[in-house]
């Protein structure tokens, strides 16, 4: 299943043990293609909107952090 807008969609479990400390568990990756792209998804997306109120009951908290590829530029590593 595509989900409109969303260039590429990543799901990893096994986050680091510093991330875990703040009681992240899980971590989602959603790449768009323009910000418009993805205020669309975030606000509007009839799918999303029906993805999240099913799941947000299931989830004690959350955290959006939003970046462009741009914002790592000459990053070699992240550590």
């Amino acid at each position: 299943m595509a989900i409109l807008h969303v260039v590429q969609f990543d799901f990893k479990q096994d986050v680091a043990p510093a991330t875990q400390q703040e009681n992240c568990t899980h971590l989602f990756i959603l790449e768009f293609d323009s910000i418009e792209q993805q205020e669309y998804y975030k606000s509007l997306d009839p799918v999303h909107a029906d993805f999240a109120s099913r799941i947000l009951p299931l989830v004690d908290s959350f955290k959006i952090t939003a970046f462009r590829e741009s914002d790592f530029q000459g990053v070699s590593e992240l550590g």
